[in-house]
């Protein structure tokens, strides 16, 4: 079972009431700047909620990458940190396409819409592992996509979808969410419409 209470700071919907996260491990920011349609070169330094109050319908989406650590290894007298790029978009599903379409690398998308609705993709060197739609097993519905043995560990309910989709993206990428990762400045790149 995942602890879905200890994201519950993602419920703010005033601040996060649209996104798509994504943890991407096996490569590195600029790759993932790219695969967005972005210039690695041409970044501004912004917050999810600047990001997301530029957007006024009109306006180009954009996407905040920066690189986390992850996890750390001691051993020996020897710190090994791993580290993984974090990709958040403040209004679109790029996203959804850019882990369908990586061929290297592993990612792990939570998109949520303004409307609820959510979507998880987890792709690894281009295979997709998972690609459903979470809010659909709440009832038990047959969800269709590709819905992976560890989506049946965790206990959908209303209210709670987005919280648990997170807990299982960081159990499966074996990486703590910080909400640090919306709220301090990160490179903010234009993507294509």
């Amino acid at each position: 079972m995942v602890d879905s209470n200890r994201y519950s700071w993602i419920n703010d919907q005033a601040v996060y009431g649209g996104f798509t996260l994504t943890i991407a491990d096996g490569v590195n920011e600029d790759d993932v700047i790219a695969l967005y349609g972005g210039d690695p070169s041409d970044c501004d330094m912004m917050t999810f909620e600047e990001s997301f109050n530029m957007h006024d319908g009109t306006s180009p989406d954009r996407v905040r990458t920066l690189t986390a650590i992850a996890r750390i290894h001691v051993a020996n007298d020897r710190v090994d940190k791993e580290t993984v790029v974090i990709a958040i978009e403040n209004n679109g599903w790029a996203a959804l396409d850019v882990a369908r379409n990586a061929k290297k690398g592993q990612f792990f998308t939570v998109y949520r819409g303004g409307q609820g609705r959510t979507v998880i993709i987890h792709t690894a060197d281009g295979h997709t592992l998972a690609d459903f739609e979470p809010t659909l097993m709440i009832n038990g519905t047959d969800v269709g996509g590709i819905v992976p043995e560890w989506a049946h560990t965790a206990e959908w309910r209303p209210g709670a979808i987005t919280t648990t989709a997170l807990s299982l993206a960081g159990k499966v990428m074996r990486v703590d969410i910080a909400e640090e990762w919306f709220t301090k400045p990160a490179k903010t790149t234009v993507t294509p419409s």
